[in-house]
């Protein structure tokens, strides 16, 4: 006769939980790293801040919002040091307002690349309307203190706004 050992947790040697599996069978991971933070309010751009500047995510923590951080992940004016290596999921979702000519180029950086060659990349033209979102998800293979950021460049328009409806997530898939 064969028996079943039940695991209701798993914990590493320091006694923290790693897993849990409940009596439904689901698995949770309460120490992955991951985070969603976004904007507390909407911010102005103007003259001379139109070129590859990295979006401020400056709320990290919001009940409402579902905004956190965890898992050892810090966040520092709008980017996020990851404290892991793996591969993650990362995605953006940035909303301009009043951008009214030219183009913008939204990407997802990693470190201080400057290029943009090891990042995501999207870019708009035509606006018709006053505002527009951008949004982004792939996929990086990320080194423990990897920094990780949302940048724009907006061609020919200086003036325009950053909306709070911006968002920027992530977690370690493996």
């Amino acid at each position: 006769m064969s028996s079943i050992l039940k695991v209701d947790t798993i914990q590493n040697t320091g006694g923290t939980t790693g897993l849990t599996i409940d009596s439904s069978g689901r698995v949770t991971q309460p120490a992955l790293p991951a985070w969603r933070i976004g904007r507390g309010s909407t911010y102005t751009v103007t003259s001379g801040q139109a070129a590859n500047t990295d979006v401020n995510f400056n709320l990290t923590s919001d009940t409402a919002r579902r905004f956190f951080i965890q898992g050892g992940c810090t966040a520092s004016s709008g980017t996020v040091t990851v404290p892991v290596s793996g591969i993650y999921s990362v995605s953006t979702t940035v909303r301009l307002d009043a951008v009214g000519s030219g183009y913008v180029i939204m990407q997802i950086r990693i470190n201080n690349d400057s290029s943009g060659s090891d990042g995501s990349y999207n870019i708009k033209t035509g606006f018709g309307s006053s505002y527009h979102s951008w949004s982004e998800n792939t996929i990086f293979k990320l080194d423990a203190n990897d920094v990780v950021r949302v940048k724009y460049y907006v061609s020919a328009d200086s003036n325009f706004e950053v909306h709070y409806l911006s968002y920027f997530s992530g977690f370690l898939i493996g």
